[in-house]
């Protein structure tokens, strides 16, 4: 935790994560800010390498100050039959974040998944992405972000590269508007140097549909609760292989980030 009351704190974390042969391991990163912090920055590297049969999850849930700045930098290398899931949250406000995990499938039948749920109000710019090369034979990916703008800046960015034979990969960006200001910007990039892939990518930006505010709220809904109510379901992503305790993390931090909103 940031809780320096003075300009320029500076958070620097290394992390290393080994994950032997057949392992199973469930990380929570829980990173926040005192609200009596006036500004600082947040710095950390993370290494992930995961072996033959092993299996990660890593979440992170992210609680910052207006004025910090964050930099998360991880990097995951995967061996055969290994899985590496990967989830950032980030529901508050906070002036600047930028985050592009990087993973490399090495082995046979790896697997990696990183999803971002996101939301940035008026003083927030969210720069979040991922990537991940697909080397080993049967390998295969994905990565997702759901984005709320509530007239914050959001760059959701995600590149898949295909080298291994008979891979599937997958990307999907959605992101939707709260106010006319603000601004969302998705950049998904697919690459192949193999014809035995399957990938894919798909992106969607837009409002909350008036038709589905409108029948809640003929359900005897108000209104402001009809919006929380889609929202919270638009960025209540049901990730599968991820450990219960990890799902319900997530679930509380949204549960909370719209609390009477």
């Amino acid at each position: 935790m940031l809780n320096q009351n003075f300009p320029g704190f500076s958070q620097l974390v290394h992390n290393i994560v080994i994950a032997e042969e057949n392992s199973e391991l469930n990380l929570i990163n829980g990173c926040a800010a005192a609200t009596y912090s006036n500004s600082g920055s947040h710095i950390a590297i993370t290494e992930f390498y995961i072996k033959k049969g092993a299996k990660v999850s890593f979440t992170m849930i992210h609680d910052w100050a207006p004025n910090v700045v964050v930099r998360p930098r991880s990097a995951a290398v995967v061996d055969e039959d290994g899985v590496f899931i990967s989830n950032y949250v980030s529901l508050k406000t906070v002036k600047s974040v930028q985050s592009a995990p990087e993973v490399l499938l090495y082995g046979k039948r790896a697997k990696a998944k990183l999803y971002s749920i996101l939301l940035a109000d008026k003083l927030s710019k969210l720069d979040i992405g991922g990537k991940i090369s697909l080397k080993g034979d049967d390998s295969s990916g994905e990565i997702v972000s759901r984005v709320i703008s509530d007239g914050g800046k959001v760059i959701s960015k995600g590149t898949l590269i295909g080298t291994g034979k008979n891979i599937k990969a997958h990307m999907e960006c959605n992101g939707i508007f709260m106010k006319d200001e603000g601004e969302i910007i998705t950049i998904p990039e697919l690459q192949s140097q193999n014809k035995d892939v399957e990938m894919s990518h798909e992106a969607m930006i837009g409002k909350i549909a008036k038709d589905e505010i409108e029948y809640l709220m003929s359900r005897g809904i108000k209104e402001e609760d009809a919006i929380s109510l889609i929202l919270r379901g638009f960025l209540n992503i049901k990730i599968e292989g991820l450990p219960e305790i990890l799902q319900k993390s997530i679930d509380v931090a949204i549960d909370v980030a719209f609390k009477g909103m």
